[in-house]
């Protein structure tokens, strides 16, 4: 049960790359290393539909909301 359930959640990360692969099919391999690591929902909730075919708007949100992460987990800790 343990296993269908990871492999449930963990299907987000096909609809993912279905959702962006048409948009990054022409970018560098560099581009997608560094972007692979980025996208979360998040940033393609931010970015939207239209958006997506922009690669640097792709790493500028990826990249606050990595930032906005490690905030959080800051403040969380000195609140402790």
């Amino acid at each position: 049960m343990i296993v269908a359930t990871v492999g449930v959640v963990n299907l987000r990360h096909a609809l993912y790359s279905a959702a962006v692969a048409e948009y990054l099919r022409a970018l560098p391999w560099r581009w997608k290393l560094l972007l692979a690591y980025l996208l979360t929902f998040i940033v393609l909730l931010v970015l939207g539909v239209h958006s997506r075919t922009d690669a640097g708007a792709a790493l500028v949100a990826g990249v606050v909301v990595l930032l906005a992460g490690l905030l959080f987990r800051r403040f969380e800790r000195a609140a402790r």
